[in-house]
């Protein structure tokens, strides 16, 4: 996630418009990149992040950093994985990451629950 800031800011997302179209795109892209990080697939976080610097570049929204963390503590409650065993986490994680519009950004290969890595 912190790469996915980085990024963000670096692009000079500061500020900008309510674009809700736009914001709900970056809001799936940060699912997308959350769950490629939860699930071990570390690497697929820069190439999920490109989309959103595109999808902000291109939409003008601009969302600033206390935006952006709720934004990612929504995303949390809404998969509540504290709740959850540790393999219902797991097949949360993988079903968002190999959910059709992760797919279409990550463009990796499709995960089973027993590609989690114990320790992700």
């Amino acid at each position: 996630m912190k790469r996915l800031i980085a990024v963000l800011m670096a692009a000079g997302l500061l500020t900008g418009c309510s674009d809700d179209a736009a914001k709900k795109e970056i809001e799936e892209i940060l699912e997308c990149s959350m769950a490629s990080k939860l699930v071990g697939k570390t690497g697929m976080v820069d190439v999920i992040s490109k989309h959103a610097n595109w999808v902000a570049a291109k939409s003008g929204y601009r969302p600033g950093n206390d935006e952006f963390q709720q934004m990612h503590d929504e995303i949390k409650a809404k998969w509540n994985l504290k709740s959850l065993s540790r393999h219902d986490q797991d097949q949360l994680l993988v079903n968002v990451y190999n959910s059709t519009k992760c797919q279409s950004l990550h463009q990796g290969d499709p995960l089973s629950v027993d590609d989690v890595p114990p320790d992700a």
